[in-house]
């Protein structure tokens, strides 16, 4: 995505219930997760943002949501799983602040994808945790 002098925001999203294919599909321990590369030149006051909304009311919410105005690059990963049984859109997007005096900024996402992500299983903490509790708390006693 690149800024555009006519355009603020610049968009990129995908919307099911507007005629967007339905992509992202939550379930439990399912992540979406993308990677990022934002160039902010200087002369530029450019924040980007990515977001998970609810298709049906356009809602989305502060854990699925993402926000900079710093250049940089990353992975970003939103934990799905409270979002079952929503129809669910995801938008990109490059918008100008109110300092920005140039229009150069770039945005560049790669690999948008699902990922189910599972939680390592706790049985051997559980088998171990009460014997080292119970070793710290009681010394043997000789």
């Amino acid at each position: 995505m690149r800024e555009d002098p006519s355009l603020s925001p610049v968009l990129l999203y995908n919307d099911p219930v507007t005629g967007g294919p339905d992509l992202i599909v939550p379930g439990n321990q399912v992540f979406l997760v993308f990677d990022y590369q934002f160039t902010e030149p200087s002369g530029n006051d450019d924040e980007f943002g990515a977001f998970v909304f609810n298709a049906v009311t356009g809602l989305s919410s502060a854990p699925f949501e993402f926000y900079t105005g710093n250049a940089g690059s990353g992975t970003i990963a939103f934990d799905l799983t409270s979002l079952s049984g929503l129809t669910l859109g995801l938008q990109f997007q490059l918008a100008a602040l109110p300092a920005d005096s140039d229009v150069t900024s770039v945005v560049t996402v790669a690999n948008v994808r699902t990922e189910e992500r599972a939680i390592p299983a706790p049985l051997p903490w559980l088998l171990i945790a009460p014997w080292l509790i119970f070793g710290l708390r009681h010394p043997r006693r000789r």
